[in-house]
């Protein structure tokens, strides 16, 4: 069913399918897309509708149009759908799972969110993963900008997404924020091509990134990706330089890059190759010596004879106790 709102009044439409439809979208007046079950797509060219051939039999619960020409489609086991203007092709997604919402705050950024909690996002070229750090499913997004969006889902989930500054940052790197208190509005992300100045070893890579949130130091938690000049191996870690030294881990990698869980702080970071264990800066060393009392050859024979005299009192009282027991 669909049904048409003239500022005043909702009326009928007819669809010309029997399906379930899950999601419209229309970026004019006289431009609109619905999709449903089955794979089924109608378009509205302002007067009637009429139906689309999208190519899947698959579920589609969301649309976005962009503009007439383009459109984007999300569907169950990971199906992704985009319309040029003439026809709908599949996009690789990358997953399985059901998607259920999708929106584009410009021809080339977009964001779909699904079961699990996943989030994808389109560049212009390829859809790529966000870290949305949970696994609750998200149904709906919108994003009215390129650089804030927001997600709904089940069980009353709200993400949000702040503002990211980014200067000369290298391809490969992501800093993605979930947990946060409602302080964190903007993140600014600076990369230096020089080594810290308290790098040494292994954390003597050429580059390092400034990461700053402004006023809100706390209450938050997210993951750090950085990209490498290396090919990185388990021994390489995302090292954060605490003022007096470095702390250094890693939850996984690629071929290019390094990332890190937990990520509760800001500072300078470095992606530090075979750092491991953890590196640190040794700020101060006391040494403490510690005397024992040696006992000499002459206090060991006094022992001695102490012990011998001992003896002996405990044998001659136990004699002297038996001659008078008889």
């Amino acid at each position: 069913m669909i049904r048409t709102w003239n500022g005043t009044t909702w009326s009928a439409e007819t669809s010309n399918t029997t399906v379930d439809l899950n999601g419209i979208h229309c970026p004019t007046t006289t431009y609109c897309k619905a999709v449903g079950d089955g794979g089924v797509i109608v378009s509205w060219d302002g007067t009637i509708w009429s139906v689309d051939p999208s190519g899947v039999t698959v579920d589609l619960n969301s649309v976005y149009c962009f503009s007439t020409s383009r459109c984007k489609v999300a569907g169950n086991t990971g199906t992704i759908l985009s319309w040029n203007g003439s026809i709908w092709t599949g996009e690789a997604s990358g997953l399985n799972t059901n998607l259920f919402g999708v929106t584009c705050s410009s021809a080339t950024k977009c964001k779909i969110v699904g079961a699990g909690g996943r989030i994808r996002a389109w560049n212009g070229s390829s859809w790529g993963a966000d870290n949305s750090g949970i696994t609750t499913t998200l149904v709906s997004i919108s994003c009215p900008s390129d650089t804030l969006c927001k997600a709904v889902g089940d069980f009353g989930t709200t993400l949000g997404m702040a503002t990211q500054i980014l200067t000369d940052v290298s391809a490969g790197f992501s800093l993605d924020i979930f947990n946060d208190s409602g302080c964190l509005t903007t993140l600014s992300a600076t990369q230096f091509p020089v080594s810290h100045p308290n790098a040494s070893g292994g954390l003597l890579t050429g580059r390092y990134w400034t990461l700053s949130s402004g006023s809100c130091t706390t209450g938050f938690s997210g993951s750090l990706t950085l990209p490498t000049t290396f090919t990185p191996d388990a021994n390489d870690k995302v090292c954060r330089y605490t003022g007096s030294g470095w702390d250094c881990a890693q939850n996984g990698f690629t071929a290019t890059t390094i990332t890190r869980f937990a990520i509760t702080q800001f500072s300078d970071w470095v992606a530090g190759n075979n750092v491991s264990p953890t590196a640190i800066t040794l700020t101060e060393l006391r040494a403490r010596s510690i005397t024992f009392p040696i006992l000499g050859l002459a206090s060991l024979s006094v022992l001695g004879i102490m012990a011998f005299g001992l003896i002996k009192a405990q044998k001659s009282s136990f004699l002297r106790k038996s001659r008078e027991d008889l």
